[in-house]
C-alpha cells in the first residue's frame, strides 16, 4: 500500500537496510524507509523482508495519522519537498516525455548508468539516456528515478525540437504487432532443463543494458553468467530465430581473438559464429564482503563486445553427463558422441588453431544432439614461435606441462584433455566428491580393474591419449582411426 500510495503522489520512497546484529545463526535485520529524503521510523526482523515489510507499515501509519483526510500529493510536508535538491522540477514526466518523443520519430532510447557514489543510505547515482545511439549528458540523482528524470530533461533539451504532438505518431505500433504476431507463429522450442531461463525485464534488464541489443531481439533470457560477461538466448526481431549472444568485456586481444577465430571456422561439430558488434554495456565488478546494496554497488559500465552464434537447445555435454546419472551406460552412444568431438578437434587442428580449454561445459548440444565445440577465449595459433602463455584453461582438465606453468606446449594439450572427456563418457560418477577422490589417479592412468576387463580397447587408447609425455600422444586422426578399429588389443603402457 505504502509503495502504491507513493507512486500516485509521484513520491521518491527508498528502503534503507541497516547493518545486521547478533550471531550468524540469530541475526536481527533493520531497516527504514525514506520518502523525498524525508527519514521514517526504523523496524527490526528475524529477515530482511521481515525487516523491510516493517519498515513500510511504520511510514504508512505515521503518513496516515499525520494527514488522514488530505489527497495523496500532501503527504509528506512542503518543508520536505521544497528542500530536496532532487526533488524533480515539479510535476513533469520528462522520461515520459522523452518516450513520447522518441515514439513519434520511431527511434529507440535507453538510459545507461555511469556510476554510483556515496555511502548506501544516500547514494549519489549518474545516469545518462542514449537516444538512437547518441549519449547526452550525465545526471546525477538519489536514485535512479530521480537521475533518469534528470537525464532526460538534458537529453530533451539537446533535441532538434521538442515541441510534437501525437498526431505525428507514424503508424509504429501496429507494424510492431504485426511482426510479433508473426514471430508468436513460431514453435517455441523450449531450453534444457539445465539450463537457467531467466527473462530479461524492466528489473533486470541492466544486465543486458545495450541499446543495438534490444534493437535487434526480444524474448531475451539468460543463460549463463560469470566474471567474463553473460549469454543470452534472444530471438531475431527480423527472421523470429533464436540465438545465442555472448557478451564478453571488450579486451582488444582475446575477445577480438575469440571472434576472429569463430568467423573462420565452418564445421559441423563447432559453434557457428554469425556477427559481432561493439558498444557500450553493463557488467558486475566484484564486490567486498562489507558491500552493501550489492544489486547496485556491483554494477560497472565498459566497453563490450557481442557475438551472436548458433544457440545449443540441449544445453552443454556436462549437462548430459549429469542427466546420465545411476543410469546404465550406452557405450555405442558414449562412443558416438565422442567421435564428434574428435571430429570437431582434428578440423580446429587443421586450422593451425590449439584450443587450450576443452572440457565438458565448453562442449554443447543442439536439438539433434549434435556435438558443437565453443568457447574459443582461450585459443592460440599451433605454429607460434615465441613463449606460450602459463597456465591457462581449466586446472581439472590441464595436461601435465599445463600444470607445471610450462610455456613451451602444443596441440598435444587438447588431446589431454580429450582423454579425461572420454573417460568420463564412459564412467559416470553418482557425486561430484566420488570423481575427485578418483581423478588424479585417472591423470596418472591408474584405471580399476573393474574398469579395464568392460573397456579393454578404450583402456589402451586412454593410455595412449593420458600420456605424460606430450609426443606420445595420438592425433585427433590418430584417435579417429583407433576407434574404427574392430578387434581389441592388448593394452600397452609408457
Amino acid at each position: 500500500m505504502l509503495i502504491t500510495k507513493c507512486q500516485h503522489a509521484n513520491l521518491n520512497l527508498d528502503f534503507v537496510e541497516g547493518l545486521p546484529t547478533g550471531p550468524p545463526h540469530d541475526q536481527t535485520f533493520t531497516c527504514w524507509c525514506t520518502i523525498n529524503d524525508e527519514k521514517f521510523p526504523e523496524a527490526k526482523g528475524k529477515s530482511k523482508k521481515e525487516a523491510k515489510k516493517l519498515a513500510a507499515k511504520n511510514a504508512f501509519d505515521e503518513l496516515e495519522a499525520r494527514c488522514p483526510n488530505k489527497p495523496q500529493d500532501s503527504i509528506v510536508s512542503d518543508s520536505s519537498k521544497s528542500s530536496n535538491p532532487d526533488s524533480q522540477n515539479g510535476d513533469t514526466n520528462y522520461v515520459g516525455k522523452l518516450n513520447e518523443y522518441c515514439n513519434a520519430r520511431g527511434i529507440k532510447f535507453a538510459f545507461e548508468k555511469i556510476k554510483q557514489d556515496g555511502p548506501s543510505h544516500k547514494p549519489k547515482l549518474v545516469y545518462c539516456a542514449v537516444v538512437d545511439n547518441k549519449v547526452y549528458k550525465e545526471a546525477e540523482g538519489k536514485n535512479k528515478k530521480v537521475a533518469k528524470q534528470k537525464a532526460a530533461q538534458l537529453a530533451l533539451e539537446e533535441m532538434p525540437t521538442t515541441s510534437w504532438t501525437m498526431e505525428d505518431t507514424p503508424k509504429l505500433e501496429e507494424s510492431l504487432k504485426n511482426d510479433q504476431s508473426k514471430c508468436k507463429t513460431k514453435k517455441e522450442i523450449s531450453l534444457a532443463p539445465n539450463f537457467s531461463r531467466k527473462p530479461v525485464n524492466e528489473q533486470n534488464k541492466q544486465e543486458v543494458d545495450s541499446v543495438r541489443f534490444f534493437e535487434m531481439f526480444d524474448n531475451i533470457s539468460e543463460l549463463g553468467k560469470g566474471g567474463y560477461g553473460c549469454v543470452f538466448k534472444a530471438r531475431h526481431k527480423v527472421d523470429c530465430k533464436y540465438y545465442a549472444v555472448k557478451k564478453v568485456k571488450l579486451h582488444k586481444g582475446k575477445a577480438v581473438s575469440e571472434v576472429l577465430t569463430l568467423a573462420d571456422l565452418n564445421h559441423p561439430n563447432v559453434v557457428r559464429y554469425y556477427t559481432s558488434w561493439e558498444e557500450r554495456a553493463t557488467f558486475y565488478a566484484d564486490l567486498s564482503e562489507t558491500a552493501t546494496n550489492s544489486s547496485e554497488n556491483c554494477k560497472i559500465l565498459c566497453e563490450a563486445l557481442f557475438i551472436k552464434m548458433e544457440l545449443c537447445e540441449k544445453g552443454t555435454l556436462k549437462n548430459w553427463i549429469d542427466e546420465r546419472k545411476g543410469k546404465d551406460i550406452d557405450k555405442s552412444e558414449s562412443l558416438g558422441t565422442f567421435q564428434q568431438i574428435v571430429e570437431g578437434v582434428k578440423y580446429i587442428h587443421s586450422k593451425g588453431l590449439i584450443h587450450r580449454d576443452l572440457k565438458p561445459s565448453n562442449i554443447f548440444l543442439d536439438e539433434e544432439m549434435n556435438i558443437k565445440i565453443g568457447d574459443f577465449g582461450l585459443v592460440t595459433t599451433i605454429n607460434l614461435d615465441r613463449d606460450r602463455t602459463k597456465g591457462v584453461g581449466t586446472r581439472t582438465y590441464m595436461s601435465p606441462e599445463q600444470k607445471n606453468l610450462s610455456n613451451k606446449y602444443g596441440w598435444e594439450v587438447d588431446i589431454f584433455a580429450l582423454g579425461l572427456i572420454f573417460f568420463e563418457l564412459l564412467r559416470l560418477y553418482s557425486t561430484e566428491n566420488e570423481k575427485s577422490k578418483e581423478w588424479d589417479n585417472i591423470r596418472n592412468r591408474k584405471f580399476t580393474d573393474d574398469f579395464k576387463e568392460k573397456y579393454p580397447k578404450e583402456v589402451k587408447l586412454l593410455h595412449r591419449m593420458l600420456s605424460e609425455t606430450p609426443t606420445k600422444r595420438p592425433s585427433a586422426q590418430d584417435i579417429l582411426s583407433s576407434l574404427q578399429e574392430k578387434e581389441p588389443t592388448s593394452i600397452k603402457t609408457y
